[in-house]
C-alpha cells in the first residue's frame, strides 16, 4: 500500500511539473510614456471626452481642439489613434467577468477594460477573492489572428487612486480554456505588451476566447480593489482581399482567391530577373474585414485592406497605410505611402495602370491572403501584390 501510494504521488508530481513547464512566463515589454494624471488633469480629460464623444470637433475652441487632436495621437489617455488598425478587421465582440465590483453607476464593468478610455476600468467583486478573478474576451470565427496583448496596469485616472488601489503582477492566460502563459507586469501606468504565436478560431461557427486570470497583485497603499485600465489586442491579417479577387496561375489562368488551395500553384514575380515563376501556396487565411478599400487602376478594381502593399512606379513596394505595414510585417525597403494618380505594376503585360479611385467599403465581409512557399509577392486582380511575412516574434 505505501509502494502503491509513492508511486501516486510521484505521477501526480510527474505530471504537475510537466503541466508547469509547458507554461511559460513571458515579461512585459513597457513602453516610455506613463501615464500620471491628478485630479485636475483628470476632471478636464473626463470633459473632453464627452465633447469629443457628442460634439462636433468645429464647434470647440482651438486648446479643446489641440487636446483632441492629442488624445488622437495617443497623447492622452486615449490607447486608439486615427486611421485604419487591426481593429478594422479585429476586435472581440463580446467581454464577460467573473465578477464586477458593485456600485451605484457601473463604474467597474467588464467593458471598460476594451474602451480604448484610460479614466474607466475593470474592477472585480473584492468580496469574491481577486486571486481566480477572470475576464474573457470573445472573438468571431476567421477573426485576424491576435499576436498581441496590450495592457495597462491599475487604475489609471488618477495617480493617487491607482497607489491606493491594487494592481495585477501576474495573469495566467488562457485560449479557448487551455492554459498558455503567466504575463508577468511591471508596477506602472505605461503600457505593457506580450507577443506570442498567432492565434485564432479556424473553425466554421466557432469562437475564440481570450481569457485572462489574477493569479498575482501589488498591493494598493490603502484599498484591496484590483482596477486594470485596458486591455487591448493587435495582430495579423491585415493584408487581405475580397472574396471574387482573381488571382493568376500558370498557362495564363486565374482563379477566385477564395478557391485556392493549399499546395496550388499560382505565380510570382522575381523582381531580380523581372520574370514570372511558379510559387506554391501553404496556406489560405480567411478573416473577416471591416473598413476596406476599393482601387480603381485602368479598366480594374480591386477591393483590399488598407495597408496591403502594391508595387508602384518610382516607389517599389507602396500601401494606403505604411506606418502598419512596416511595423507590423517584415520589409525588405520601407513601405512607402499609395496617392491618387500612382501607378500600379501589371507584371504580366509589362505595364503601369493609373490608379484613378481610391474609395472605402464599410459594409463587412470576408476576405482572404495567401502564404507561399517561394517569392514575397503574387498576382490579384493583374496587380503585382506583396505577401505578409510577420516580424519573428521570439
Amino acid at each position: 500500500m505505501k509502494s502503491f501510494i509513492k508511486l501516486l504521488f510521484c505521477i501526480v508530481t510527474s505530471l504537475t511539473t510537466i503541466n508547469a513547464q509547458e507554461i511559460k512566463t513571458i515579461k512585459a515589454t513597457v513602453s516610455s510614456g506613463k501615464h500620471i494624471y491628478n485630479d485636475s488633469e483628470y476632471k478636464t480629460w473626463e470633459k473632453l471626452f464627452d465633447k469629443y464623444y457628442n460634439e462636433d470637433y468645429e464647434s470647440l475652441n482651438n486648446e479643446e481642439k489641440e487636446m483632441i487632436d492629442k488624445l488622437e495621437m495617443i497623447e492622452g489617455p486615449y490607447t486608439q489613434g486615427v486611421g485604419c488598425s487591426w481593429y478594422c478587421g479585429g476586435g472581440p465582440y463580446e467581454i464577460t467577468a467573473s465578477s464586477i465590483l458593485p456600485s451605484n453607476d457601473s463604474l467597474y464593468v467588464s467593458d471598460n477594460i476594451h474602451d480604448f478610455n484610460l479614466l474607466t476600468a475593470w474592477v472585480p467583486d473584492t468580496k469574491q477573492e481577486v486571486i481566480g478573478a477572470k475576464i474573457n474576451f470573445y472573438f468571431k470565427p476567421f477573426s485576424p489572428r491576435v499576436t498581441q496583448i496590450k495592457i495597462y496596469n491599475g487604475y489609471i485616472k488618477k495617480h493617487d487612486l491607482w497607489k491606493k488601489n491594487a494592481r495585477v503582477k501576474k495573469l495566467k492566460l488562457y485560449v479557448n480554456n487551455k492554459p498558455i502563459a503567466i504575463l508577468e507586469l511591471q508596477d506602472t501606468t505605461a503600457e505593457q505588451s506580450f507577443k506570442f504565436e498567432p492565434l485564432n478560431s479556424k473553425v466554421e461557427n466557432r469562437e475564440s476566447i481570450i481569457t485572462f486570470e489574477i493569479i498575482e497583485v501589488y498591493k494598493g497603499s490603502k484599498y484591496d480593489d484590483v482596477a486594470i485600465s485596458e486591455i487591448n489586442f493587435d495582430g495579423l491579417d491585415v493584408h487581405c482581399f475580397a472574396a471574387g479577387t482573381k488571382i493568376s496561375l500558370p498557362e495564363n489562368k486565374t482563379k477566385n482567391i477564395e478557391e485556392i488551395i493549399k499546395g496550388e500553384s499560382i505565380l510570382t514575380y522575381n523582381e531580380n530577373n523581372q520574370s514570372l515563376e511558379e510559387t506554391e501556396v501553404t496556406q489560405v487565411v480567411k478573416v473577416y474585414h471591416n473598413n476596406l478599400i476599393k482601387i480603381q487602376f485602368g479598366n480594374q478594381s480591386i477591393i483590399t485592406t488598407n495597408d496591403h502593399p502594391f508595387f508602384i512606379k518610382n516607389k517599389g513596394w507602396a500601401s494606403l497605410n505604411p506606418a502598419k505595414s512596416n511595423t507590423d510585417y517584415i520589409q525588405d525597403a520601407p513601405v512607402k505611402q499609395i496617392e491618387l494618380n500612382d501607378y500600379i505594376y501589371i507584371p504580366e503585360s509589362g505595364e503601369y495602370l493609373q490608379i484613378t479611385e481610391i474609395k472605402p467599403i464599410t459594409k463587412p465581409q470576408i476576405t482572404y491572403t495567401l502564404e507561399i512557399s517561394k517569392g514575397s509577392n503574387f498576382i490579384a486582380n493583374g496587380a503585382l501584390v506583396k505577401t505578409e511575412k510577420i516580424i519573428n516574434l521570439n
